[in-house]
């Protein structure tokens, strides 16, 4: 059977009773809650079972249960339960240590909220005891009461009366949302009329909810096989109806007190020593799932760390023999290097510098006819260019006798260079002379035109420049 589970989980619902005790498995499928066939087991195997993962959830039996609604301080969780515990040692109901379980439903002030609480005297959470309390992983413990209003709160969503019984008690439980407004249990045994102490209870909390809560009971619902049928009631005027058969299979209470603790129900008494093993149990669920992290990390990084050795040895293989094939070319080198000095007179290298920074200095060739060309006028046709390097000297003729060679620096540095240029003018005499003029102009306004020569025909006339150009 399934239906929607109001808090995602798997594990084990049990009913504690003297010696044998009521086991059913749960697990969440897509949001649904599903619980297995109830199987009746011993302490021991409960015990075995409350030391698996994911634990128990335990729904107890308690001989008395007190339940009531009221105004406390909602300062704080702790703050609230001594407000309430102070407004039950008033009671004077009981005369021993208790527990309380208490939810808030709303806030009535800045200082006070409503809750609604249960509370359990110590003796009542007796059965616990027969756990391991050191290894069992309890997820939650409740009443009977509490786990019935939270199976109540799966078929019906406004105020209703769960009139619950079994052998020993008749247990009317109010209940709304799974929140417990009002309780009342009859000892079916020791009753001198069950059936009439079952209608007073019915008619006292159906007063009291309306008088106090203004809330009407929508049904009153019977679960349960005992003293009270339903003709019973309905013979003083009250009408039940029966729980859908979804949540009781059988004429006994047990599956649903089972499937309402499955469901996780709001009110929890499990004790101080049951939750600390619990954290614990939690913690060191997380530290192996961490450790097992650190392993599989560890080994990756074992694994990267293998593989970065290999690719380390590798290189550093290569490495050496790169060293080796550089050592060797390092030895070849100096050996031509000491070669090249050896016939390399040192004492000319500034000589030698000065050379090659003279013969930078000079004018480019392809440079000189692009200028030479910029500078001739239209319908000229350049047929030679020439460049010869000049004398060393200002100027002036050349010696009779070559003089004897003179030891000391050399140059190639020209003081100037000898530029001809030849050329046609496809111009008729007289325009072609006009053009002569033209390109004697401008050559002599960037080279100095040391000689210049004209001669011409009717259509055409030929030149020739001889020009002196400066480095």
């Amino acid at each position: 059977m399934r239906l929607w589970a109001a808090r995602g989980k798997k594990g084990y619902a049990a009913l504690l009773g003297d010696a044998d005790h009521r086991v059913a498995r749960y697990r969440i499928e897509g949001g649904a809650c599903v619980l297995e066939r109830v199987q009746v087991v011993d302490t021991q195997t409960l015990c075995k079972l409350a030391t698996r993962h994911p634990g128990v959830r335990v729904c107890i039996c308690a001989r008395s249960v007190y339940s009531d609604i009221g105004e406390f301080s909602r300062v704080s969780e702790a703050a609230a339960k001594a407000h309430i515990k102070t407004t039950v040692d008033k009671i004077g109901l009981f005369r021993e240590e208790y527990r309380i379980s208490a939810i808030k439903l709303e806030d009535t002030d800045d200082l006070k909220g409503k809750y609604s609480f249960l509370v359990l005297p110590l003796s009542n959470l007796s059965p616990l005891g027969m756990l391991d309390e050191d290894n069992a992983v309890v997820e939650a413990c409740c009443p009977v009461e509490a786990a019935l209003a939270e199976t109540l709160r799966l078929f019906e969503k406004s105020m209703a009366l769960l009139v619950a019984q079994d052998a020993r008690h008749i247990r009317i439980i109010a209940a709304k949302d799974g929140v417990i407004y009002y309780l009342i249990t009859v000892n079916a045994a020791e009753s001198f009329d069950p059936v009439a102490e079952t209608v007073s209870g019915i008619k006292e909390i159906t007063s009291l909810l309306a008088g106090t809560h203004r809330e009407k009971v929508a049904k009153i619902y019977l679960l349960g096989a005992g003293e009270v049928s339903p003709s019973d009631l309905e013979r003083h005027g009250v009408e039940v109806a029966g729980v859908p058969a979804a949540f009781a299979p059988d004429t006994g209470i047990e599956y649903a007190c089972l499937f309402g603790t499955a469901m996780g129900p709001r009110y929890d008494f499990t004790t101080d020593r049951l939750r600390t093993t619990r954290t614990l149990v939690r913690f060191s669920r997380i530290s192996m799932v961490c450790s097992l992290l650190m392993i599989v990390m560890s080994a990756v990084w074992l694994g990267l760390a293998s593989i970065n050795h290999s690719s380390a040895r590798f290189l550093e293989a290569r490495a050496v023999q790169e060293s080796r094939k550089v050592s060797t070319l390092v030895g070849r080198l100096e050996k031509s290097a000491s070669t090249v000095n050896l016939n390399v007179d040192v004492s000319r290298i500034n000589e030698l510098m000065k050379t090659y920074r003279d013969f930078q200095s000079e004018p480019r060739f392809d440079s000189l006819v692009e200028a030479v060309c910029e500078l001739m006028p239209e319908h000229v046709y350049l047929t030679r260019v020439a460049l010869e390097r000049g004398t060393q000297g200002q100027g002036g003729q050349s010696p009779r006798v070559i003089p004897e060679a003179v030891e000391g620096q050399r140059t190639a540095l020209s003081k100037s260079f000898g530029l001809t240029v030849e050329g046609l003018v496809n111009v008729a005499y007289p325009d072609s002379k006009t053009v002569f003029s033209r390109i004697v102009s401008r050559m002599n306004s960037t080279y100095q035109v040391k000689n210049a020569s004209f001669r011409h025909t009717d259509d055409t006339s030929w030149f020739k420049l001889e020009c002196e150009v400066m480095p």
